[in-house]
């Protein structure tokens, strides 16, 4: 049966032979089943088919004959039935439910899209204000950090710039938001938010940098511990749209739209005495984006001078890069190449009678390479913090030092 044969075509054929009761099509299967009024109109044509195969839509029909319903078959489609009304009741209620609440949704990432471009070009506008919206700047290399893949046949000009002044199309500014809000209520994130309740009672100054998301838990918490903490001492950039309009809505702290780096390079006078950076990814991340790597992020403040130095307190969450390794589709890729490489140096091994020791330089390099990559790591019950020139972490109540290679000098 071809695939554009609908119930008029068969309908059509099949009546000339009597009187149509219904007509099914499975076009999944190329099958149709039709119901005609008396056996003998079914058998008459089925025998005129064989004689004369039917032709629909340049495809030959095969028909067969087949038994008439059951009573019992057909009582469950009557309308009479109450097994069958609810059942239909049921699905013809879900299906509104899904039309609503997909035009519901349609209608908010709408508005949610306006609001986005809205937002972009007011940043666009205010550049071209202040004269800062440059026409022969090479932002590929600003944003990658001194990186052009046209190197010196470049015609632009090479020159790093506060991000805060990049074009919004070239910066790091997203529409939705991916973290899921049961992240945030997370026990290690509780357990986090404690810790930073406990010791930002011991700085004197009372501004803070958060990086925090839409339930704003870790502001609810800070703000709420102190009586001096308040609105203009919290600070707290997002690069994600729909996270930037609930954190305003709630009214709890000062609000950037953009990245830790276009709000770092926006106000490099400002100097604070609590720094949360809870980043979800890992410390190497952003190798060819400046605004995604948290290296660059603490390089910049350091050399801004930002952290107070009467006493200030750093905390930074990271991906382990181990988990993020098991997770990724290279990572499989990679242990079912070094599972094949460990058979054939196995199968080499048994022939030679001698084993590769490059194999295991190969792999004692790699450890090597990842314990560089991740160098620095916090939890929830190792939190990294910053005062009177030294990095340290607390555990069991017990103040360590903690060695951080690039960031802190001895």
């Amino acid at each position: 049966m071809h695939k554009k044969t609908s119930k008029v075509d068969i309908t059509d054929c099949a009546s000339k032979f009597g009187s149509v009761l219904s007509v099914r099509i499975w076009y999944g299967f190329g099958t149709a089943i039709v119901e005609m009024g008396a056996a003998v109109e079914a058998r008459a044509m089925v025998e005129a088919n064989r004689r004369d195969p039917v032709v629909i839509r340049g495809k030959n029909v095969e028909m067969n004959f087949g038994f008439p319903a059951s009573e019992e078959q057909k009582f469950k489609e009557d309308p009479r039935n109450p097994a069958y009304v609810e059942k239909e009741v049921r699905r013809l209620l879900h299906f509104l439910v899904d039309r609503v609440e997909q035009k519901e949704l349609k209608h908010a990432s709408h508005l949610l899209r306006e609001r986005h471009n809205g937002l972009k070009r007011s940043m666009d506008e205010q550049l071209s204000r202040s004269g800062k919206l440059f026409s022969d700047m090479c932002w590929d290399w600003v944003v990658s950090g001194g990186f052009c893949s046209r190197g010196e046949f470049c015609s632009f000009r090479h020159e790093m710039v506060p991000f805060c002044e990049v074009p919004s199309r070239y910066r790091w500014l997203t529409r939705k938001d991916t973290f899921s809000s049961s992240r945030e209520s997370a026990i290690h994130k509780t357990a986090v938010n404690e810790i930073l309740v406990r010791l930002s009672r011991t700085v004197q100054n009372k501004k803070m940098l958060i990086l925090d998301g839409a339930s704003c838990n870790s502001v609810r918490a800070l703000s709420s511990s102190d009586q001096r903490s308040c609105k203009e001492e919290i600070f707290v950039p997002n690069n994600c749209t729909e996270t930037y309009l609930k954190i305003c809505g709630s009214n709890l702290c000062t609000v950037f739209h953009g990245s830790v780096r276009a709000f770092v390079d926006s106000v490099p006078s400002l100097r604070f005495g609590l720094v949360y950076l809870d980043y979800c990814c890992t410390l190497a991340a952003g190798r060819r984006r400046v605004e995604k790597s948290p290296i660059a992020d603490l390089f910049t403040m350091f050399s801004y001078g930002q952290f107070d130095p009467s006493g200030c307190i750093l905390c930074v969450c990271l991906a382990d890069p181990e988990d993020r390794d098991k997770k990724s589709s290279r990572s499989a890729q990679k242990s079912r190449h070094l599972t094949k490489q460990q058979k054939e140096q196995q199968t080499s091994a048994s022939s030679s009678g001698s084993s590769d020791d490059s194999s295991d330089d190969d792999r004692s390099s790699d450890q090597d390479w990842g314990q560089a990559q991740g160098t620095l790591h916090w939890s929830a019950e190792r939190v990294a913090l910053w005062r009177d020139g030294r990095a340290c972490h607390e555990a069991s109540g017990e103040i360590r030092e903690l060695k951080v290679h690039g960031l802190v000098s001895n």
